[in-house]
């Protein structure tokens, strides 16, 4: 089963603190291997955010709750 904290996909939707992030795309290198995420709140209209993979996995790591999944 895919953990969305580690390998996220666009659709993912997780909170902590207070603070709600939607993946919506993700960038990937040569290899096709994930290097940026691209998130927002999923409820407001700020703009995009985009994070590095290792920034956004620790970011998530501890106590992240998953709200929703995305589809692989």
């Amino acid at each position: 089963m895919r953990d969305p904290r580690k390998n996220p996909v666009p659709g993912d939707v997780l909170i902590r603190f207070g603070t709600t992030r939607e993946v919506t795309t993700l960038t990937r290198n040569d290899r096709g291997t994930v290097t940026h995420v691209v998130f927002r709140h999923p409820t407001t209209d700020t703009p995009a955010k985009e994070a590095t993979i290792s920034s956004w996995r620790a970011w998530a790591k501890t106590d992240a709750m998953v709200v929703k999944e995305g589809t692989a």
